[in-house]
């Protein structure tokens, strides 16, 4: 107070607006139970409502901005839980065993799911996408467009090849693969899964995707990293479109 006291309604130091974000990007949860239970109950009941938030996002298989493994929730998330001390219920668990702890589940996943569609658009339909799954690792519409400028001998114009790359990402069949592909790569990181075993299952999901479109894929996957498997599907990816572009021409 000595050397920082104030009194409300004094001169402002400072005005400083800032842009206005519709979008925070956080997950705030309020839960309300209306049963009583001791202190250590509630602390059990915030760590299942946490595990259903993350179960959630799990789901929506959401890539973490930064890094490449998938999202547990954003860094600011807050939860907030009330209980009801007047009630004649008294619970003594939250736990996953318990019925509260499945109701809590149950709600709170159904609840993280709404929210983050209105919020963002996110949703099982939204990541039926090979580039939404390969969001995490840093590849989107303009690196494979750079990629796709260095084979351009037809000179496509940016809007003619994304027309053309959106029907090849979205397409069952590649985002199906692409998504056992980029898993074995989560699994090899994670450490479940050796190298030898990695590369001879990317190589063959790599085959498969090309086989559909006419594309060779011979030894297109140098080793197992991070780099490798972008550097092996933006190839297959661009030479799929390059394709596509070539049957536009003829």
């Amino acid at each position: 107070i000595e050397t920082n006291g104030g009194r409300v309604g004094d001169p402002s130091d400072y005005y400083k607006p800032t842009i206005k974000d519709l979008k925070p990007g956080t997950i705030n949860i309020i839960l309300i139970l209306d049963a009583d239970m001791p202190p250590g109950t509630l602390v059990r009941a915030l760590v299942t409502c946490t595990e259903a938030k993350t179960a959630a996002i799990q789901e929506l298989m959401a890539g973490s901005n930064y890094s490449t493994g998938l999202a547990i929730g954003s860094g600011t998330d807050q939860t907030i839980i009330i209980a009801n001390p007047e009630s004649d219920l008294y619970l003594e668990s939250a736990g996953k065993h318990s019925k509260l702890g499945e109701l809590i589940g149950r709600v709170v996943i159904k609840a993280v799911k709404e929210a983050l569609f209105k919020e963002t658009g996110l949703c099982p339909s939204s990541q039926h996408s090979a580039l939404s799954r390969f969001k995490r690792f840093r590849v989107t519409e303009d690196t494979l467009w750079d990629k796709f400028k260095e084979n351009n001998a037809a000179n496509i114009i940016k809007p003619v090849f994304l027309e053309i790359l959106d029907t090849v990402e979205k397409d069952d069949f590649v985002v199906a693969n692409t998504s056992l592909y980029l898993h074995l790569l989560d699994q090899y990181l994670w450490g479940v899964l050796e190298e030898e075993e990695v590369m001879v299952c990317a190589q063959k999901i790599l085959l498969l995707i090309g086989e559909k479109y006419g594309i060779k894929t011979n030894n297109l996957l140098a080793e197992v990293s991070i780099e490798a498997f972008n550097t092996a599907w933006t190839s297959l990816l661009v030479d799929i479109c390059v394709a596509k572009t070539s049957n536009l021409q003829s």
